[in-house]
């Protein structure tokens, strides 16, 4: 297992999602949008509360490009995703912590 640094995508509207790096406190305000039920995804709901952030929950789960759609839709919505992840989506480095996923 390795720590993981995670990246944050923003709904095209968003008005963060010009910047080039955000800290996790910058996000207060949005909502953190989840592909699946929050008991599923401990990371991001510690994450959520940790920054006092909005929660929603996606309907259902139909994948990355699906989901990537629903936030991108999404005015005040963002999400994490691992920093490496190789799918061709826009993401914004988050730093000052960079939030870690424990991956494989």
């Amino acid at each position: 297992m390795r720590l993981e640094p995670l990246d944050a995508i923003l709904g095209a509207g968003h008005v963060l999602a010009d910047r080039d790096q955000l800290r996790p406190a910058d996000l207060v305000g949005s909502t953190l949008m989840f592909p699946a039920a929050g008991d599923r995804l401990d990371f991001l709901t510690r994450f959520a509360g940790e920054f006092q952030i909005n929660r929603r929950v996606c309907g259902t789960n139909a994948g990355l490009a699906a989901f990537v759609s629903w936030v991108r839709a999404s005015p005040a919505g963002f999400s994490l995703l691992p920093a490496d992840l190789e799918a061709r989506v826009e993401t914004v480095q988050l730093a000052d912590p960079v939030p870690l996923y424990a991956g494989r």
